[in-house]
């Protein structure tokens, strides 16, 4: 054998892990889209599924998978936000059992219950009472974007009242003699 006939043409030469033409079904795909809609990578998508990232580019880029894409995104968006909202009211559960029974202080070896100093109460007052607010008096996201909106508004109104030139009238120069 010459050392021509050892070497390897790259063009020709496919690994064997990976063949050309592979029809993927609906569930490869789903799932390859669903890692690229979780990461935003097709590198992580194509190692994940073993789905070559040419192939995942290609349905990415594909406007009827738009909708497919979207769909995931709104799922992974709502699983946040379900955990987000777990997460806070077991936030505000634990800041109300300090409240009402004191904060966590080693003491001569033993753990005891202090009271919550005054600042502290105050700044968590002024924090939940702005959470209260903000999640009992807007709604929803229209609702928040048009309070938003007039807040901004009636803002560039006080501040061209303010930034305004002032017209004076001139005064006539009479002195009494």
């Amino acid at each position: 054998m010459t050392a021509q006939q050892d070497v390897v043409n790259h063009r020709t030469y496919r690994r064997p892990d990976r063949t050309t033409n592979t029809r993927y079904d609906d569930k490869d795909k789903l799932f390859a889209l669903a890692v690229y809609a979780e990461t935003g990578s097709l590198v992580t998508s194509s190692k994940r599924t073993g789905i070559p990232d040419t192939t995942i580019q290609s349905w990415v880029k594909n406007p009827e998978n738009d909708a497919i894409l979207e769909e995931l995104r709104s799922a992974l968006r709502h699983k946040i936000a379900f955990i987000c909202a777990e997460g806070a009211l077991l936030a505000a559960e634990q800041i109300v059992d300090r409240i009402k029974n004191g904060e966590d202080v080693i003491v001569n070896n033993e753990i005891q219950r202090l009271p919550v100093k005054a600042k502290d109460l105050g700044y968590l007052l002024g924090v939940m009472s702005d959470r209260h607010t903000m999640y009992t008096a807007t709604g929803n996201a229209k609702n928040s974007k048009d309070a938003l909106t007039n807040l901004a508004t009636e803002l560039v109104k006080k501040m061209r009242q303010i930034t305004e030139p002032k017209v004076i009238e001139q005064q006539s120069d009479t002195r009494l003699t």
